[in-house]
């Protein structure tokens, strides 16, 4: 009787990784078609058209900066397949010191950037009206925005999935009833979308610094805190992300493009290609989750002698 080949322990690490993330990525489409439901039943169609109109512009502000995510993911792996504690906790605070001063940057410069970010967008004046709106509201969720990615990547960089699937649920869950609450019962429409989405990024990020705060003592912060601006690191930083920013910043435009010349041909043609894109996002937040997992179990890997296996989450045992 032959023995059955075994199946390598790395390989189940990275399915179970890529299927909980593939859960937790999920999470944000289906929350955003949430939005799209609760403003595609209003009476008018133009709220729903400015909300599409002005994420173009928030699509340029927060994914602009998706290197925050995936570059602290790469590089807390690295250090954890190193065993480098020490490592892992400036890699999260460095990026959060950038995430942060960027944060606090847009809003500083939200109104000429509304200005000129309107002005360069094609649409009717109700539609325009809505979308600033919309901006007025959601700008002020910067901040959290951007630390969010930070704290998102540094759990998948531990492959502590469970975690990340917690936080997304908080935002989500969140951002459904808070839509719920402010567009349906209280009229606030795209206004409403904007506050829902911003104050449960903020929410997202008080339950990430909870449990952030669990693992990490203040005597590790104190040690490290000297380190964390240090010039030559953050260059460092800025030069293994820089490919990633380029990247991301062609795959906007090519979405923004599409949007603006959608929105010059039509309140509905504009809102039906929302209800479309919206089809896109789902599927490239699936493939994400199994590229988050690929990330993390490759970036550990890297770092160990042949034969290790990468640390997964207790949840996926």
């Amino acid at each position: 009787m032959t023995a059955q080949p075994s199946v390598d322990p790395n390989l189940r690490s990275f399915f179970r990784l890529a299927a909980i993330n593939v859960l937790s990525n999920l999470m944000v489409p289906l929350a955003g078609l949430f939005d799209v439901a609760f403003l595609g039943h209003l009476d008018e169609l133009w709220y729903l058209a400015g909300v599409a109109l002005a994420t173009v512009l928030f699509n340029y502000l927060y994914w602009t900066f998706g290197f925050l995510r995936m570059g602290t993911t790469g590089l807390t792996a690295q250090a954890m397949g190193r065993q480098d504690s020490e490592a892992m906790l400036l890699v999260g605070l460095r990026n959060g010191a950038v995430a942060l001063g960027v944060g606090l940057g847009i809003l500083l410069l939200q109104w000429p950037i509304r200005r000129v970010g309107f002005g360069l967008l094609s649409a009717t004046p109700e539609v325009k009206a809505a979308g600033q709106a919309y901006f007025d509201a959601l700008i002020w969720g910067a901040p959290a925005t951007l630390l969010n990615f930070v704290v998102v990547g540094w759990y998948l960089g531990r492959a502590q999935s469970r975690k990340v699937l917690l936080l997304s649920g908080v935002n989500n869950f969140t951002n459904v009833g808070l839509n719920y609450l402010f567009i349906v019962q209280w009229g606030w429409q795209s206004t409403g979308a904007g506050a829902a989405t911003a104050l449960s990024q903020y929410l997202m990020l008080a339950v990430g610094f909870l449990l952030v705060r669990q693992e990490v003592a203040w005597s590790q912060l104190r040690r490290v805190g000297s380190q964390i601006l240090q010039l030559k690191a953050l260059r460092q930083t800025w030069t293994f992300n820089r490919d990633i920013l380029v990247r991301t910043f062609a795959l906007i435009s090519t979405f923004a493009v599409f949007t603006n010349l959608s929105s010059g041909l039509g309140t509905v043609v504009l809102s039906t290609n929302t209800l479309l894109l919206q089809v896109v996002t789902l599927a490239s937040y699936f493939i994400d989750g199994v590229a988050f997992a690929m990330e993390s179990v490759a970036g550990v890997l890297s770092q160990q002698p042949g034969g290790a296996t990468c640390p997964v989450d207790p949840l996926l045992l």
